[in-house]
């Protein structure tokens, strides 16, 4: 798999960049949602370069420093991208896009982000699957509908293996947020055996990748990416 690579070293009076979000071609209802609700009108760098790159698609590896904006990075090409599927995408449409991150911690933070961004688009249904929640609750969830989960790679597992209604055949976005951190903590194998359970669901069907760290250089051994 060919990785486009965005790296971003910037000092802190250097973190934006000269583009608008409307520069960037992001839709008019996510510029007005980002103005709105988190008071941005200007990409950081690390958004400028991404941004573009996500939406035509590309794999990509994204290093950036923490707090440079990397969540909405990836979050904006992907809403951007859902949005405009055909049919419409609604609650039984299916998962589209999955988000793995290593803490809990962090994964109530991007769901927080994305159900923000999600805000002119409710038909498109987010998720959170994290260790702690009664599970029953969670499957209660993924089986009335949802289109983007965000999920700590634990959970997500045992998901995948005791959820019949978890399907992945819509699956066409995987991000796996600070890669580094779940490199570090020994989630190799665990996002390995994820990996295994996506391309069983595939033949053909091309799944848009994109992996973000604060201080990776090369893409970790870590299931196909090796």
């Amino acid at each position: 798999m060919f990785f486009y690579r965005l790296e971003v070293t910037t000092k802190k009076e250097e973190l934006f960049s000269a583009s608008s979000f409307a520069d960037l071609q992001c839709d008019p209802l996510l510029v007005a949602c980002l103005k709105q609700r988190f008071s941005l009108e200007t990409a950081t760098k690390v958004q400028s370069l991404s941004i573009p790159a996500l939406i035509s698609g590309k794999d990509a590896l994204i290093k950036s420093a923490t707090g440079s904006g990397k969540t909405l990075a990836y979050s904006i090409p992907l809403v951007q991208r859902l949005q405009v599927v055909e049919p419409k995408i609604t609650r039984t449409s299916g998962l589209y896009a999955l988000v793995i991150v290593p803490t809990r911690e962090l994964a109530l933070q991007t769901y927080d982000c994305l159900n923000e961004l999600l805000n002119p688009f409710r038909r498109i249904v987010l998720g959170l699957l994290v260790g702690g929640e009664k599970k029953k609750s969670e499957k209660a969830r993924i089986r009335k509908g949802l289109n983007i989960l965000v999920a700590t790679p634990g959970r997500m597992l045992d998901h995948l293996g005791h959820t019949n209604n978890l399907r992945l055949e819509k699956l066409q976005y995987l991000v796996i947020d600070e890669a580094d951190r779940l490199y570090e903590q020994g989630f190799s194998a665990i996002i390995g055996q994820i990996m295994e359970f996506i391309q069983k669901r595939f033949t053909d069907q091309t799944v848009q990748t994109v992996l973000l760290s604060a201080t990776l250089s090369k893409v970790p051994n870590i299931g196909c990416f090796a």
